[in-house]
């Protein structure tokens, strides 16, 4: 997954969410059939920024959140003896194997604040902190929010349901992007002047050469962006799931077995 430089990480992140508001389904429901289940899908998602100036540079605030308020599935079911009819099942707030069968954790959030500042004109060096939270589920072995008798899910008496736990992380990033150098006009002194403006006499009344400017090191580092961050900062473990055979102890779906990791990167544009 691509590290994006500082305040870019929370321009993308908005990016996404906007791309899955145009894509969300709001309540529309597909016509049911054995080849192709019938979905519901209620859902509602906010993104909010807020930029602050401030004496010293700016400040980016952004907020993203998702509900999925409901989720259900219509299947058509045919009994042994023939009887076809339509089963509704209620699939919010429940983790599966097969997704996006169900909806996953119904609530999820991420919350972000970047500093940036211009450093010796045209340099930017930005810094902030990430707040990613992932609501609890239902784990796999469930009654689908009671929609499904006990004894068919599989639930054992009295019938409890294991719940997946929320997901808490902070992520922290820095970067210092070099902009193109500052422009210096070559200044000459008119013969018999220095750069002052007071007249000399002798060999220092002899006009000097043109005064060059003397950034190769600089047009070497123009559009150089170093960035360095890190994921899950505390080493926040993910949620046990125990109940799903792929699962491997957690919700592949919205959780990182990985959890604290350090990343680096260099972009240069020409």
């Amino acid at each position: 997954m691509r590290q994006y430089p500082c305040g870019d990480v929370v321009k993308a992140m908005t990016a996404a969410v906007m791309i899955m508001l145009r894509m969300s389904v709001q309540g529309q429901t597909a016509a049911p059939s054995p080849n192709a289940p019938g979905q519901t899908n209620n859902q509602n998602s906010q993104v909010k920024v807020t930029n602050t100036q401030t004496n010293g540079g700016q400040l980016e605030q952004v907020t993203v959140t998702g509900y999925i308020y409901n989720y259900t599935l219509t299947q058509l079911e045919t009994e042994a003896n023939g009887f076809s009819h339509f089963l509704v099942t209620n699939l919010t707030n429940t983790f599966t194997e097969d997704q996006p069968v169900a909806s996953g954790p119904d609530f999820r959030g991420a919350a972000s604040l970047f500093y940036s500042k211009h450093l010796f004109g045209n340099d930017l060096f930005s810094t902030g902190i990430t707040f990613n939270y992932v609501g609890s589920e239902l784990d796999f072995i469930n009654s689908d929010n009671g929609t499904v008798p006990a004894a068919s899910a599989g639930l054992n008496p009295p019938g409890y349901v294991h719940l997946i736990g929320n997901w808490t992380t902070w992520d922290c990033q820095i970067s210092y992007q070099f902009g193109p150098p500052v422009e210096v006009t070559p200044e000459t002194p008119k013969a018999g002047y220095n750069k002052e403006g007071k007249q000399v006499v002798g060999e220092t009344a002899i006009a000097p050469a043109p005064e060059t400017t003397c950034w190769g090191w600089r047009r070497l580092l123009d559009n150089l962006t170093l960035t360095f961050g890190i994921k899950n900062v505390f080493d926040t473990r993910p949620p046990l799931a125990v109940q799903a055979n792929g699962a491997q102890g957690y919700d592949p779906e919205v959780a990182n077995p990985i959890q604290r990791f350090f990343y680096g990167q260099i972009e240069k544009k020409f």
